[in-house]
């Protein structure tokens, strides 16, 4: 594999769109609905630094299609609603619309995401409950959207966001990330 292809090779495409029923499968007795957003395509060493020393493994699984494309590694980016008899939980919020990231992938972004929740025959207010796995750009992104006044508020207005304390400090408390 290239560890340094040529530059004209597609970095993201989106993949959010489409119509009628959204696709699901169950576990048990919950329905789950991946929420697609767009697929990634980093350079392998922008994805993992310490490829600029240490080459990949020879004939690794992830070194070959589908993991790869191009010289690019292929990243899925998508959420997943979660529907059971009484809750419906979305496991992290993708990347979000409108926000000025430090280019790339999630830069000032415009996707269809939201608009898959009817596709899944339910509507955004009917989430009670947000799970972020972690605080990264691209699970947190959707957890609020434009008040169309430059703020910021809540997308999912009926649910509960929860995630672990020893994340959200990491990121908040004195020592952390946003200090």
């Amino acid at each position: 594999m290239s560890q340094h292809p040529q530059d004209s090779a597609p970095r993201w495409q989106d993949t959010g769109g489409g119509e009628g029923p959204l696709w699901s499968f169950h576990v048990g007795e919950v329905e789950v609905f991946p929420i697609r957003e767009v697929d990634y395509f980093p350079l392998p060493s922008d994805f993992f630094p310490q490829l600029e020393t240490e080459p990949w493994t020879e004939g690794a699984f992830y070194t070959t299609e589908p993991f790869t494309r191009d010289g690019r590694i292929v990243l899925n980016q998508e959420a997943h609603l979660l529907k059971t008899k009484d809750r419906l939980i979305l496991v992290d919020a993708g990347g979000g619309n409108g926000k000025p990231r430090n280019g790339g992938v999630f830069d000032r972004a415009d996707r269809p995401f939201l608009e898959q929740f009817a596709r899944a025959g339910v509507s955004i207010d009917d989430v009670d409950t947000v799970v972020f796995t972690h605080l990264h750009v691209d699970h947190v992104g959707f957890a609020t959207s434009s008040d169309g006044a430059g703020g910021w508020v809540p997308t999912f207005p009926n649910a509960r966001y929860l995630v672990v304390k020893e994340e959200f400090d990491w990121w908040t408390g004195p020592e952390g990330r946003w200090r």
